[in-house]
Formats: structure tokens, sequence, C-alpha cells
């Protein structure tokens, strides 16, 4: 079921909404992921690869492809929020689900590339989120800043912006973000990737949402409480 229809996430603010398990967000063929929220921010996958059928419906498997909407002008506000539920994978190459470099999760990039970006770290499983002008940044896992996430375990995130103010919820417990935040971040319309130069087998995306404003703690937690029984 979508997001209108199914779980009790938030919708004030929402302007993109993917869910593939759900067949109103992919039907099982073709290349639109389509947005579950009213803005029709529909995605185009590059390569049918990188969804892969699931228990129900599809998920979205890095694969070396990406999905990505028209440019729009959603995150060009220091006031928004992104969640996803995810777990990081092994594969043969790399059975830590590291690879040493680099490996874009998430972009929009109107200028550059960090406004914002999120990245695995190269030798770690942890999330590095971060904005220009400066390179702001944090780096995070399952129990705060600096830790590692556990390979094949789902995990929820919300990573909110408010202003200068970060904050990230993991599973629904919150922690402090990146301090001294770019504020005012790199401006403009950008596309949004998901994922981005990600090695093939190495992250599994479930679903992910993107509002244009900075939710409460009490949304947070609502989002998480609406997609907890998922990370089974």
């Amino acid at each position: 079921m979508g997001f209108s229809r199914g779980p009790n996430i938030v919708k004030n603010g929402l302007v993109l909404g993917i869910d593939p398990a759900s067949s109103r967000s992919y039907p099982g063929s073709g290349t639109t992921l389509k947005d579950l929220s009213s803005n029709n921010n529909n995605m185009t996958v590059s390569n049918s690869n990188l969804l892969q059928t699931s228990s129900p419906g599809y998920e979205i498997r890095c694969s070396g492809a990406n999905a990505y909407t028209d440019p729009i002008s959603d995150l060009d506000t220091d006031f928004h929020t992104i969640c996803m539920l995810f777990k990081f994978t092994g594969n043969a190459t790399y059975p830590n689900g590291t690879t040493g470099s680099w490996n874009k999760i998430f972009e929009y990039s109107p200028t550059g590339d960090r406004s914002p970006g999120i990245w695995r770290y190269p030798s770690n499983l942890r999330i590095h989120w971060t904005y220009n002008p400066g390179n702001t940044s944090t780096n995070f896992g399952a129990t705060g800043n600096n830790t590692d996430f556990s390979l094949n375990t789902k995990y929820y995130i919300v990573m909110r912006k408010d202003g200068s103010n970060t904050h990230f919820w993991v599973n629904g417990t919150k922690y402090s973000g990146i301090t001294n935040c770019a504020n005012p971040k790199e401006s403009g319309s950008a596309r949004i990737y998901i994922p981005d130069s990600y090695n093939d087998g190495l992250m599994t995306i479930f679903n992910f949402q993107v509002y244009n404003r900075a939710v409460t703690d009490n949304e947070a937690i609502q989002n998480y409480n609406a997609f907890k029984a998922r990370l089974q």
C-alpha cells in the first residue's frame, strides 16, 4: 500500500515519497518509480537491474544504476528532512560492505554535490551527511556520531536540517547532527538521484521520503512507528 492509503506517515510537506514495495509506486515493470506524494516528482530508473523482487513488491538494490527526478526546487531550502529505510549488504568482492572509496547514496547538487550529499564512508558502515559551502558534515551509524551500522540489518533514519541546526534519528532514537551546518546552503534547483555511484550489491533501499520542511520531533517518531514493522 502507498503512503496515502497505508502507513500513517507525516504528509505535511512531503514532496517525494518512493516505496517500490507498493504497486502504486512500482507496478512491476517499466522505468518509472511513481512519487506517492501529491507532487508528481516521479523518478526515472536508469537501469531495470536497480529494482529487484521482494516481499511484498520490489526493492531498490544498488547495482551501479540510479533513479532520478526532473530538476526540482523542493530542497532549495535550509529547512528540510530526508528519511530512508535501508540496509547495508556485502558481496563476494566486498563481503564487509565497504570498498575503501566514497559511495554516494543521495545527491541534490544545484552547484556542487553537497546540497545535501549523503554517502557511505569509505571504510566504515557509516553515513556521511554533508552540505556546502564549507563541507559541513557528520558521520553517523546505529548509535550516533562516529559509530557504525551493522551489516544486513534494517534501519529507518530521519535527517533533519533546521537552518544551521541538524538532528538525525536512527530507529526512533534522536542524536545531534552537523555542528554549525552551512546556512544558507548552496542554493538552486537540481535533480534528486538515489542511489548514485554505489557499488553493485552493497546496499538495499526499501523506501524514502523527502520533506520541504523540518519535521518535528514527534513527526520523526511518527514516521519511524509507521515503518518499524518492516525492520524485521
